[in-house]
């Protein structure tokens, strides 16, 4: 099982456990978003005062997925979540049991939040790299609702 498939199996396991719905898949176009933001943590360096904004464009998170063909505007809830460790089981702890003192819960209340569902998109990015991340991975997840009209196979038209 690949790093982003133990990520995804933990998420849905945190879920399920708790008696919430779990989710179907990894979307490959949300999932694209997270990489490419990743990437840019990459080249222009991770900026700890703004950390879900894209170090080279600036771009917060919201405007990455309004901006994208693929996703667009067309969404009800969006959220991220980001983790720094040496695996997928020690970012899951992270979120999920060792959040309070820096977040106040919010990655734990995103990730077991009833709002998302079987029909939220996930997407999950991995980028290792020991001479930019104390723990040498940084672990990306992006949730996206869409909108009862949205289809994934669908491309949004740009005017």
């Amino acid at each position: 099982m690949s790093e982003k498939e133990k990520l995804f199996y933990l998420i849905n396991l945190e879920r399920r456990d708790r008696g919430l719905k779990i989710f179907d898949g990894e979307d490959s176009s949300v999932s694209a978003i997270g990489d490419n933001f990743l990437n840019s943590i990459f080249l222009c360096g991770y900026n700890s005062s703004a950390p879900h904004n894209d170090p080279c464009t600036n771009q917060t998170f919201r405007e990455r997925m309004v901006n994208n063909l693929n996703i667009g505007g067309k969404f009800t809830i969006i959220a991220e979540v980001l983790a720094f460790n040496i695996n997928p089981a020690g970012a899951v702890y992270e979120w999920m049991y060792n959040d309070k003192e820096c977040c106040n819960w919010s990655h734990r209340n995103t990730i077991l939040s009833s709002k998302f569902d079987e029909r939220t998109l996930l997407g999950v990015s991995v980028l290792k790299n020991d001479n930019l991340f104390k723990n040498g991975v940084m672990y990306n997840i992006d949730f996206v609702h869409p909108t009862k009209k949205f289809s994934k196979n669908i491309v949004l038209e740009v005017d």
